[in-house]
């Protein structure tokens, strides 16, 4: 009897799912163990291995296709062996399900007869991949043919849903036509004007950046402080820690300070909920780092425990991690509070959006140099900007204030014998 696919449920707070990339395919022969797809939770991308040995019998959901978890998305079996396919889940709530044995009649017939080559229908403004309504011949065809599922439903519309005909249709209609025409004139006495564009849906780690960050931004009354920090003592006890062996930050240096200064005010580390807030005794520390293809927050669990050395190297390892994707789901859960710095950029100062459900974020920016006037002297000094964004829900000003101004305080005064503690 062939075996079911689920789409996993990888952590607590994962609701949908969807696969980024099917490792094996229809016919394919699989063992236990291996890695039959890769999923996008909704912290990360994770390869998720077979629990059965068999061959891959039927695919019921195309890749970037979000659907719930614990929905059944493939099927394991003997080769040859007869399933009754089912129609793939829906990709989001707000989409009309398709009856199974509708899905699986018109898979058929469109498998079995040869489709008429239709007529291509009037072009209109390309849709998000999330919206795409095609049957899963049409899908597999797309896959095949190496399309974009996006594009291809687009130029269809106003077909309500995508069907093999219209894929091979799409194949078929010369491309020529979209070719702008030049004539000598136009050549030699008016400049050319090209537009060009590219599309690509959303997907990945820049799809789940985009998600959270909209449910951030729309879910939370953000509010921005800012402070200015004077950087010699920092720069200073940076190149006196640094050795040959390991190399301090400013990033490890802050870092280090505002886990300690966030067990003076515990407010700011917490996380809210529908029900209310919770205060953490212990600073789980994220550290946003850039990805080519999005943003991803590592967690250093228990931060304000480590020495400063031990906390540079978790920080390292994770960051160095994150960008191998060889993170852990325990390296990516639990956070309470969010370093975000662009230090090597010349951004002066920005508003970072909370890393939901955390209620505040810490913005780190360059390093600029500014003219000071000490006991009589005109001095260089190089300062750099704290963003603190907060949720005002749960943080009123004053403690936000006072909590960011005991950090400045400590940065431009930092003590050896905090240090050692």
């Amino acid at each position: 009897m062939a075996k079911e696919v689920l789409m996993p449920k990888l952590s607590s707070t994962m609701e949908t799912g969807y696969v980024t990339q099917w490792i094996k395919h229809e016919g394919d022969k699989v063992r236990v163990g291996d890695p039959i797809f890769e999923v996008m939770t909704d912290k990360i991308a994770i390869e998720v291995e077979s629990y059965d040995e068999g061959v891959i019998l039927k695919i019921l959901v195309a890749e970037n296709e979000v659907v719930p978890v614990n929905s059944v998305i493939a099927y394991i079996g003997k080769p040859g062996e007869t399933i009754e396919a089912s129609a793939a889940p829906s990709v989001s709530k707000e989409e009309p399900k398709v009856e199974a044995k509708e899905e699986a009649k018109v898979e058929a017939k469109e498998e079995v007869v040869s489709a008429p080559v239709s007529t291509p229908k009037p072009a209109t403004k390309p849709v998000n991949v999330r919206d795409v309504r095609a049957t899963p011949a049409a899908r597999r065809i797309v896959r095949e043919k190496g399309l974009d599922l996006a594009q291809v439903f687009s130029s269809m519309q106003p077909s309500p849903r995508l069907v093999a005909a219209d894929v091979m249709s799409y194949i078929e209609k010369p491309k020529v036509e979209s070719q702008p025409v030049s004539t000598p004139s136009t050549l030699s006495n008016t400049p050319q004007s090209v537009s060009e564009s590219t599309f690509t849906p959303w997907k990945g780690i820049r799809k789940l950046v985009k998600e959270q960050m909209s449910k951030s931004a729309s879910t939370i009354p953000h509010v921005t402080i800012h402070g200015k920090v004077d950087a010699r003592a920092l720069l200073i006890l940076k190149d006196e820690l640094t050795s040959t062996e390991q190399k301090i930050t400013l990033t490890h240096l802050i870092a280090y300070f505002t886990a300690r200064t966030l067990l003076k005010h515990p407010l700011l580390n917490a996380r809210t909920s529908e029900e209310g807030i919770t205060v953490f005794k212990d600073v789980n520390l994220g550290i946003a780092t850039a990805l080519t293809e999005g943003l991803i927050v590592p967690v250093v669990h228990s931060a304000h425990t480590l020495k400063l050395t031990d906390l540079a190297n978790s920080i390292s390892t994770v960051a160095s991690k994150a960008r191998k994707n060889e993170l852990s789901l325990d390296q990516l859960k639990g956070g309470t509070f969010t370093i975000t710095s662009l230090g090597a950029s010349k951004v002066v100062h920005f508003n970072p959006i909370i890393n939901l459900p955390e209620v505040a974020i810490l913005g780190v920016s360059t390093i600029v140099d500014e003219l000071r006037l000490e006991n009589g002297q005109v001095v260089n000094v190089p300062v750099f900007n704290f963003s603190l964004s907060f949720d005002h829900r749960a943080i009123d000003g004053s403690p936000a204030a006072a909590f960011l101004t005991d950090l400045i305080s400590v940065c431009e005064k930092p003590s050896h014998v905090i240090l050692m503690q």
